[in-house]
């Protein structure tokens, strides 16, 4: 694999660790897109979109973390990367909720730095049936 892209991982994995209380692990996933379709297989040009999630190991839930497209993966994650370090101007939200059937009692908190409520939501839900969960509340925090 490209040591170019292990670094970026990496420092992604660093940044989202150092902000992190919860021990969250991060993941990548890669997908290609070919902008000319009858060019495959001879040169196409393609996009590449470089998708982020993180796994919470107490709540055993994974949200997106950013998903950013570029020519290529390096670029995508540099876009990633950048975001990160812009994101603290971004709003912090708290999200109160719980997995449909669990014990009523143990409600789980996740935090995001979103634009907007609508961001925490597609962030929230992303790869999820909504069906299967809970939001109690979804909070503007002060920003310190």
């Amino acid at each position: 694999m490209d040591k170019t892209i292990l670094n970026l991982e990496h420092q992604i994995g660093a940044f989202i660790g150092s902000d992190n209380k919860s021990n969250c692990t991060v993941h990548f996933a890669y997908k290609e897109d070919y902008l000319e379709k009858g060019n495959i297989g001879k040169n196409p040009n393609t996009e590449w979109t470089a998708t982020v999630q993180t796994f919470n190991p107490i709540t055993e839930e994974n949200f997106l973390l950013r998903s950013e497209t570029a020519p290529t993966k390096e670029k995508s994650l540099k876009k990633i990367l950048e975001y990160l370090k812009k994101q603290k101007g971004e709003s912090p939200f708290t999200v109160k909720w719980m997995k449909k059937g669990e014990n009523s009692i143990k409600q789980n908190e996740s935090h995001f730095y979103c634009h907007d409520i609508l961001d925490v939501v597609e962030n929230f839900f992303h790869g999820k049936n909504p069906e299967d969960y809970i939001v109690h509340e979804i909070k503007l925090n002060p920003i310190s």
